[in-house]
C-alpha cells in the first residue's frame, strides 16, 4: 500500500511533469500493482485515492481547453484521464469501504471555488468518484441516512452561482443516496430488504435536506435584511453627524463674525451726539 502511495505521488515530481509518456507509464504500473494487493482501508491507500482524485480533476481541467491544443496533446490527455480513472477504480476496490472515500469527497468539495472552471472540474471529479464507489459496501455509514460531512459540503455546491455546478452537486447527492442507480442490481434475495432500507434512507435524507435548505434560505434572507438595515442606520447616523458638524461650523462662523463686527446699540433716528452724551453723562453739554 505504501508503495502505491509513493508511486502516485511521484507524478508531481518536477522531472516527471516534463515527461508525459512517463506519467502514463507510472499510472499504468501503479494500477497493475494495485490489482495484486489485498483489500485494506489503510491510511496509505486512502491517501492514494485522494491523490488519484486530484490527478483526475487535473486531467478533466486540461480537457476543457484541448480545442486549442494539438492532436498529440489531446490524445495524451485523453489517455491520462482513462488510466487515472482505472487507477482510481482499483484503489477504491482495495479500500473496500465507501465511507473513507466519501470523506475524501467531502474534503475536495470543501470551500468550493466561485471560479466556474475550477468548480466544474471539482464537481466532475467528485461525481465520477461517487459513481465508482457506488458498488462498494458503505460499512462506515450503514447506520446513517447520509454522510454528514459530505452532506454539509454538498449544500453550498447545490446553491453555487454556476448552473452546471449545481446540477453536478445534485447528481452526486442522488448517487450517494441511491447507489443502486449506477451500480449493478443486487440479488433477488436481498432486493426487498435493500429496497425498504433505501426508501427509508431516502425519506430521512430528503427531510433533513429540506430543513437545511429552508434554514439556508432564511439565513440568506436574514443576512440581506441585516445588511439593508445596517446601511440604513449608517446613513441616518451619517446624516446626524453631518448636521451636527454643520451646526458647529455655523456657530463658529457667527462667533468669528461677531468678533470682527461688534454691534453698537443705537436707533436710526437718534443723533450720534445725543447718544454720546448719554454714555458720558452729559459731559459734552456741560462743556458747552
Amino acid at each position: 500500500m505504501f508503495l502505491l502511495s509513493i508511486l502516485i505521488k511521484h507524478l508531481d515530481h518536477k522531472n516527471v511533469l516534463k515527461e508525459p509518456s512517463m506519467q502514463l507509464d507510472i499510472v499504468e504500473v501503479t494500477t497493475a500493482l494495485a490489482q495484486h494487493v489485498k483489500a485494506d482501508p489503510s491510511v496509505a491507500i486512502i491517501g492514494a485515492v485522494s491523490d488519484a482524485m486530484r490527478h483526475l480533476r487535473k486531467s478533466i481541467h486540461c480537457s476543457l481547453d484541448d480545442a486549442n491544443l494539438g492532436a498529440e496533446i489531446k490524445n495524451w490527455n485523453k489517455n491520462l484521464r482513462e488510466v487515472v480513472d482505472k487507477c482510481l477504480t482499483e484503489f477504491a476496490y482495495k479500500v473496500g469501504d465507501a465511507g473513507p472515500i466519501l470523506n475524501i469527497m467531502a474534503v475536495m468539495l470543501e470551500n468550493i471555488s466561485n471560479i466556474t472552471v475550477i468548480a466544474r472540474t471539482t464537481i466532475s471529479a467528485v461525481y465520477r468518484t461517487a459513481q465508482i464507489v457506488a458498488s462498494l459496501p458503505n460499512l462506515s455509514y450503514q447506520n446513517k441516512a447520509f454522510p454528514e460531512a459530505l452532506f454539509h459540503q454538498l449544500l453550498p455546491a447545490m446553491v453555487h452561482p454556476d448552473h452546471e455546478t449545481r446540477v453536478g452537486a445534485h447528481r452526486i447527492f442522488s448517487v450517494v443516496l441511491v447507489p443502486s442507480s449506477v451500480s449493478p442490481c443486487p440479488s433477488s434475495t436481498n432486493r426487498v430488504s435493500d429496497l425498504s432500507r433505501t426508501l427509508s434512507r431516502t425519506v430521512s435524507v430528503f427531510s433533513s435536506s429540506a430543513a437545511l435548505f429552508d434554514k439556508l434560505r432564511r439565513d440568506k434572507t436574514s443576512t440581506r435584511e441585516n445588511v439593508f438595515q445596517d446601511s440604513k442606520n449608517n446613513a441616518h447616523e451619517g446624516e446626524q453627524i453631518s448636521n451636527g458638524m454643520l451646526a458647529r461650523l455655523q456657530s463658529s462662523t457667527s462667533r468669528v463674525y461677531s468678533m470682527k463686527n461688534p454691534l453698537v446699540p443705537s436707533t436710526s433716528d437718534e443723533n450720534p451726539v445725543n447718544s454720546l452724551n448719554k454714555e458720558t453723562g452729559g459731559w459734552f453739554s456741560k462743556a458747552e
